[in-house]
């Protein structure tokens, strides 16, 4: 058996509105574990998924724990039982799980484990006994589909009340007409009318008696079995089911209760998808009010940009007509100087013709 070490010794309390879910495949490796049980555990998604189960075992649960769990759940059947987990630092904890086979298309394809949180009692009555089973000082008691049964004589004995009830009923029917018919045949061989009539009324009282008995272990989980339906179908997922009997009525309360804590895992796990839903859808909203708050600050930005742009090319275009009367000037400009050096020229003609004129 895995040991998985180290241990810290320190137990790791989660809330008991929890429900840890795993599902496995038919060799026990993880498929599939719900945000709980990821939390809860200390590992991550990455470190689990595909790793056995048993990545999780605390090396106080005995061997016969998982032994009768493996051949309960091989079997077809569920699985309950209070288990020691251990989580990634060392720290442990305690779950109620029950374990189911999930059946497709008429067999089976692997197993669904839903765990909440135990009471104290339980947990400190169910260490104790571990700790016994550890020692091997579980003498005349083991663990049978979960239960502590007893073994031997006792064992034997308690057994007959886990016949089905058709059997029982059968035996207890049959009890009436055999002790009549053995005290008609004692009445025929000529016994005293006395032992007839005090056959007859063992007869009678065994009758009386077995359909007491019967009637006390049919109506009252019958009784019980229909409250709970009614509950669960108005929707009442916090409904429970006391098992105290391991007959097949028993296998019938204990798969109503099966049937309670996976719906009830099926919508904390709904109820969880939506929240994260919802946190999203928040988070987006959120994202788009304040997107919508950026656009418009933008937009506005943009809008002086616009109007900062249209100043500009006002400007630019009045630099642009005071260049064009500029260089119209300097052609002017240019002109002039131009005739003024013409009419200079002249000018020097002119007085060099009169200073040649007054020399001669």
């Amino acid at each position: 058996m895995r040991n998985n070490q180290p241990v810290s010794g320190h137990e790791y309390e989660f809330p008991s509105s929890h429900m840890l879910v795993s599902a496995t495949d038919l060799t026990g490796r993880i498929q599939y574990c719900n945000p709980a049980f990821i939390a809860v555990s200390g590992f991550t998604r990455d470190e689990l998924i595909g790793q056995p189960h048993n990545l999780i075992r605390h090396p106080d649960m005995p061997r016969e724990a998982f032994a009768d769990m493996w051949a309960t759940i091989r079997d077809g059947r569920p699985w309950t039982a209070l288990v020691k987990n251990r989580r990634k630092n060392g720290d442990h904890y305690w779950v109620h799980a029950n374990v189911t086979p999930v059946v497709e298309k008429g067999a089976v394809v692997g197993y669904l484990s839903v765990r909440v949180k135990p009471v104290r009692a339980a947990v400190r009555a169910t260490e104790a006994l571990y700790a016994r089973m550890r020692r091997g000082e579980s003498r005349g008691v083991q663990l049978r589909r979960g239960v502590m049964v007893r073994t031997g004589v006792l064992g034997r004995l308690e057994a007959l009340m886990r016949l089905p009830v058709a059997t029982r009923a059968a035996i207890g029917y049959a009890i009436t007409p055999l002790a009549l018919l053995l005290t008609g045949l004692a009445a025929w061989q000529g016994a005293p009318p006395a032992p007839f009539w005090i056959g007859f009324g063992v007869a009678t009282s065994l009758s009386i008696a077995s359909w007491r008995m019967l009637t006390r272990q049919l109506a009252a989980p019958i009784n019980d079995m229909s409250g709970f339906a009614t509950r669960l179908a108005a929707g009442d997922l916090t409904a429970d089911l006391q098992v105290a009997r391991h007959d097949d009525l028993g296998d019938v309360l204990q798969a109503l209760n099966q049937l309670k804590a996976n719906l009830a895992a099926i919508v904390y796990d709904v109820r969880a998808q939506i929240t994260g839903i919802l946190d999203n859808a928040r988070e987006i909203s959120s994202g788009n009010v304040d997107l919508a708050r950026r656009t418009e600050l933008q937009a506005a930005s943009l809008e002086e940009t616009a109007a900062t742009m249209e100043e500009l090319t006002t400007t630019v275009q009045a630099n642009a007509d005071a260049t064009v009367r500029a260089l119209d000037l300097a052609r002017e400009a240019q002109a002039a100087a131009a005739a003024g050096g013409k009419i200079a020229g002249q000018v020097e003609q002119t007085m060099a013709g009169i200073t040649a004129a007054s020399r001669a």
